[in-house]
């Protein structure tokens, strides 16, 4: 028996630390014409002024549609690039950040203290046939660098789906 004892000590601290790195699986969701790849830790979350939300854990994605003729009547012209329509969204709410074009994403980030709390908001913009869409990924400000790499990459998988 005590020459398993090794051998069963080595199995039970295997399978607690496999036990602690659960990995999570690519789910997709969808809102309208739009679809994003997330992960299946995240699910859809009460959307009070949202188009969709969906949260995890340690991470917001709120979703604001807005249609063409809206932001076009807005500008006062027919074409409204993304990097206008960011300025337009930072005018509107007040806010002052860099617009940032990086692997074809129009995107911002700012900060904002909501509960005694610092959160970050990474702020991407996208433009369907019919809308335009606004999608914010929302982390508390102490893990946004770590966590930055990954919201980039859901942000990538944002696509349309056009209605004929």
């Amino acid at each position: 028996m005590k020459r398993f004892l090794p051998l069963l000590a080595l199995i039970l601290l295997t399978t607690l630390l496999l036990g602690g790195c659960k990995k999570y699986a690519d789910k997709v969701f969808s809102e309208g014409e739009l679809s994003i790849t997330l992960t299946d830790e995240f699910s859809e979350s009460p959307r009070i002024a949202f188009t969709a939300a969906y949260e995890s854990y340690d991470v917001a994605v709120l979703i604001i549609r807005e249609s063409a003729e809206t932001i076009q009547a807005a500008a006062g012209s027919e074409e409204v690039s993304l990097d206008a329509y960011a300025e337009m969204l930072l005018e509107v709410n007040r806010l002052s950040a860099d617009i940032v074009k990086e692997e074809g994403l129009t995107t911002y980030t700012y900060a904002k203290e909501a509960d005694g709390i610092d959160y970050t908001y990474f702020v991407t913009l996208h433009r369907s046939d019919k809308a335009y869409w606004m999608v914010q990924f929302v982390t508390q400000t102490s893990l946004f660098e770590e966590k930055k790499p990954t919201l980039f990459e859901y942000a990538l998988s944002v696509r349309f789906t056009e209605s004929a």
